[in-house]
């Protein structure tokens, strides 16, 4: 079983009390975070099975709404759970909790977009580019401490010191997550594209367009529509429901 976590943000309405039609949209944009998972089943490295959900709220929320969905998916006797995230704490704190033994991997291209940061510090900017992807590479390798050591050894030539030791605490902090090496010889996926594409088709193209501002309780309801497309379960909120039939006689 393999989980990708990612969120986003979309515009939402301030809405005040007692503000109704045309005037409730003149208050300031508010900016919210909908948080989106996408939970994979495979079998002999194929997916089989596939479902993605999406909440607006709190993070604790959303962690309770994940863990459920596992739950459901069968997380209980998946053989390996691999749990892909970018490096946001509140994403890590989500799988010691609901995922314990599973296998943690930061997304390896939020790590290069780090490394890039670090080497637009770099005073020789001409060869800021192929450090960049020499640096990759050996994340590549397995040799995510060999990187970090450079990056120190950098960060006193650098102009922004206090960012580039930003950016070494970011890579310190993550290299328990780090052996890429390791996960592409199991055949575990390094990146979260899955579920940013998610996160593109659920809520930047339909809520992040020119001009656009929403109201929360339209932002939800939309936003399970998008969600129940993607796991092609859509149909049956539009099939009639038949109502049951009770006898006159059983009517009290």
């Amino acid at each position: 079983m393999v989980v990708q976590v990612d969120g986003t943000i979309s515009p939402q309405i301030l809405e005040k009390q007692g503000i109704v039609g045309r005037e409730s949209l003149k208050p300031p944009t508010e900016w919210k975070e909908c948080n989106v998972v996408v939970i994979q089943k495979l079998k002999h490295g194929e997916e089989f099975d596939r479902w993605t959900g999406a909440r607006y709220g709190k993070h604790q929320e959303f962690e309770s709404y994940v863990a459920r969905a596992a739950l459901a998916m069968g997380q209980h006797v998946a053989r390996t759970v691999v749990f892909l995230a970018d490096g946001a704490h509140p994403n890590w704190e989500l799988q010691t909790t609901n995922f314990p033994g599973s296998v943690g991997i930061l997304d390896f291209y939020h790590a290069s977009e780090h490394l890039g940061s670090f080497c637009t510090l770099l005073k020789d900017q001409r060869k800021a580019n192929a450090t960049r992807h020499r640096w990759a590479q050996m994340l590549l390798d397995g040799q995510a401490l060999q990187v970090v050591q450079e990056l120190r050894r950098r960060a006193d030539s650098v102009a922004d010191r206090d960012s580039a030791l930003k950016e070494i605490h970011y890579f310190r902090n993550n290299l328990c997550r780090m052996d890429y090496d390791v996960y592409k010889k199991q055949g575990f996926p390094i990146g979260t594209g899955l579920v940013e594409g998610s996160c593109k088709f659920v809520v930047a193209k339909r809520f992040k367009g020119s001009g656009m501002r929403w109201k929360r309780h339209d932002n939800i309801r939309v936003l399970r529509v998008r969600v129940e497309k993607l796991n092609g379960t859509l149909q049956r909120y539009f099939e009639p429901q038949p109502q049951k039939w009770v006898p006159e006689s059983m009517v009290a």
